[in-house]
């Protein structure tokens, strides 16, 4: 009885930590999504691609962030992909987006995610622009270097 008690209680605590896609907080109203793209995670019927449509196909594009200094003449993209939401294969890192666009300066991130029946088929990539020129900082930025004076003397 007990085993089937702490057995109980780990799926249970499972559920409500986030360890899975659908889970006990969601039907709550509370959200694990931390992208800037819809949550795929809501059991069926809350989704908000039930509530707000888009359930059979979905295709959206959502700006990110914004470099600074950086032209934006390259793109580069990743992509990663979810089967049947049991095969998901891919990096959509942004690692793996500058490398495919031999970018050092990122000018801005965009996401483009493409899903069919919220969970058969599932597309998410990263989208990068800007260019190839040096990450290390230029000459006409001041590089800040530490006072002698107030740095502690070793004993």
């Amino acid at each position: 009885m007990k085993v089937k008690l702490l057995i109980f209680s780990c799926f249970l605590f499972i559920g409500f930590a986030n360890c899975t896609g659908a889970n006990f907080g969601n039907t709550i109203g509370a959200t694990p999504n931390t992208n800037p793209t819809k949550n795929y995670g809501f059991v069926l019927g809350l989704s908000p691609l039930v509530t707000k449509g888009a359930y059979l196909i979905h295709s959206g594009d959502i700006p990110g962030q914004i470099g600074f200094g950086a032209e934006a003449n390259l793109t580069g993209t990743a992509c990663s992909r979810s089967i049947l939401n049991l095969i998901a294969f891919g990096d959509s890192s942004l690692a793996a987006a500058k490398e495919n666009g031999k970018i050092n300066k990122i000018a801005a991130v965009n996401y483009e995610q493409f899903a069919i029946l919220e969970g058969v088929y599932h597309s998410f990539c990263t989208v990068i622009t800007g260019s190839a020129g040096s990450s290390t900082p230029s000459s006409t930025i001041p590089v800040l270097s530490a006072d002698p004076n107030l740095t502690p003397k070793k004993r």
